[in-house]
């Protein structure tokens, strides 16, 4: 993984590393290497939502891992004007919205009031 780590971003926005990514997260079956994949992926949450093929990644992450998934969520609640904003960042919120069952919904929707006159 160390050989991915200063390109992830680059990676993880192309239609087909992201699969390549989506495809290494099936194998992080050690805690090790499941926090390792974390602390690499973390600071590139936002700009990966903000991809179309990126998105896949944290969206795959979060179904498979959810404990530290939850990290991830509070980061999109804390974050979430910054995804509002963005045209692809906007239906990736309405996604989790709409699908996901970890996600705390109601903690997204009372930031988005927050933040709604902004």
């Amino acid at each position: 993984m160390k050989s991915i780590e200063k390109e992830f971003l680059f990676i993880g926005t192309n239609p087909h590393g992201t699969r390549g990514i989506q495809h290494l997260i099936n194998f992080l079956r050690t805690k090790q290497l499941n926090d390792y994949f974390f602390r690499m992926i973390f600071p590139y949450v936002i700009p990966l939502l903000k991809s179309i093929s990126g998105e896949h990644i944290i969206l795959k992450y979060c179904h498979e891992y959810p404990i530290p998934g939850k990290k991830i969520y509070e980061l999109i609640i804390n974050r979430c004007e910054d995804l509002a904003v963005h045209k692809h960042g906007c239906c990736v919120l309405q996604k989790f919205l709409r699908v996901s069952d970890n996600f705390p919904k109601n903690k997204l929707i009372d930031a988005l009031l927050k933040n709604s006159l902004k």
